[in-house]
């Protein structure tokens, strides 16, 4: 809905966000990288490398004690004897991802997070959203956003709120002040 009143009322602000290729390269590059070279050291590089030791040392130890040149090695113990299974751990960081994902899709757009320098400024926006209400039935993401001097987007149009008796400010741990409103619905288009 278009608010024929679009002023910014008071300026709000929020964390700033990575961008989506920010994040994707964090997902896919730099944490795969990171488990891979986890996983390698983990579960390729030091057991094979204890086990080389190992062999290592049972073959000296064998042949000063024995006056043999080797020992029977332990089954599987050679350098590039041993299986891994490395899918087990990619597996379960792809279903990490996918939760965080879907939490991140849970969240309409963060309007829990805007935050006001002073109770005026929090309250000033309370109003005008109260207003609308009362003017129009409903009100907006996209006009919360706006009169907070915050970018929107075109899904802030699509979800809002048609009674706000339960809102209110208040003072945050961080000394700045927030909205306490209720989760917004998806607004019917007539």
């Amino acid at each position: 809905m278009n608010q024929a009143d679009d002023e910014i009322v008071a300026r709000g602000k929020r964390p700033k966000r990575k961008s989506f290729l920010g994040i994707m390269f964090e997902e896919i590059i730099v944490k795969n990288f990171n488990e891979m070279k986890t996983t390698f050291v983990d579960e390729v590089l030091i057991p094979q490398t204890m086990d080389w030791l190992y062999d290592l040392g049972t073959d000296f130890l064998s042949g000063i004690l024995q006056s043999s040149k080797s020992a029977p090695r332990r089954s599987g113990s050679s350098l590039f004897g041993r299986t891994t299974d490395y899918g087990s751990r990619f597996r379960s960081s792809a279903r990490g991802r996918r939760e965080r994902r879907d939490e991140r899709e849970e969240d309409i757009r963060d309007y829990e997070e805007i935050s006001f320098d002073t109770r005026q400024h929090a309250e000033k926006v309370l109003a005008k959203m109260i207003g609308a209400i009362e003017d129009y039935k409903m009100v907006t993401v996209r006009d919360l956003m706006t009169w907070s001097g915050l970018k929107t987007t075109w899904t802030d149009e699509k979800f809002g709120w048609t009674d706000l008796n339960s809102a209110r400010s208040y003072r945050g741990k961080d000394g700045r002040y927030y909205l306490d409103l209720p989760e917004p619905r998806p607004i019917e288009d007539d």
